[in-house]
């Protein structure tokens, strides 16, 4: 399965919200983390930019990874 890395740029801290189950990550600049998804899942994504982070909107299961591999959760996106 796919990794997305996601990582914050700029000089402050970002949220990283995964909907629409409503799990959210705060990493701090230059901070990366990833996600597991099947490729159909993907197609179907949904990315949302605010001030201060970003949603993902996915259907089905992901798995969150920190940024050395090691997995945090196991979520449902309905």
């Amino acid at each position: 399965m796919p990794d997305i890395e996601i990582r914050i740029s700029g000089n402050s801290a970002g949220h990283v919200c995964f909907e629409p189950n409503g799990m959210a990550y705060l990493l701090e600049p230059g901070e990366r983390m990833y996600v597991r998804a099947d490729p159909v899942q993907l197609a179907a994504l949904q990315i949302e930019y605010w001030e201060g982070g970003v949603n993902l909107w996915f259907s089905g299961s992901v798995t969150t990874f920190d940024k050395d591999g090691s997995r945090l959760d196991e979520l449902w996106g309905g």
